[in-house]
């Protein structure tokens, strides 16, 4: 299984501001769309939290929390970036893709 880093970063590497998105690319966001749909996307909690704790259609979300308590009906959670790539290669997925914020990105290191 390939595990794969997808995110936009500015110069001075910001992904995010404010728990959003510091910039607006309809082509990056179509490009993004394209790339991860049908796939594993694995992000924080708190950018699930940005996204409305709505799931990405198309793509099995998977969102990383130290919270033992947080639950969710729209994705499967998981306390460590080991878990969560061990699921999806059980699920025989070919590319998984980590969507960030930063403090996954770091454990995950990518």
């Amino acid at each position: 299984m390939i595990t794969s880093a997808i995110v936009a970063m500015s110069t001075n590497r910001v992904i995010g501001k404010d728990g959003d998105l510091p910039w607006h690319l309809p082509r990056d966001m179509k490009y993004f769309k394209k790339v991860t749909m049908g796939h594993h996307v694995i992000m924080g909690r708190e950018s699930f939290a940005s996204m409305g704790y709505v799931p990405l259609k198309g793509r099995i979300n998977i969102v990383l929390t130290r919270n033992p308590y947080f639950i969710t009906s729209s994705a499967i959670v998981f306390h460590s970036i080991e878990e969560a790539l061990s699921f999806a290669h059980r699920e025989k997925e070919n590319e998984a893709f980590i969507l960030g914020g930063g403090i996954i990105f770091a454990q995950s290191c990518i």
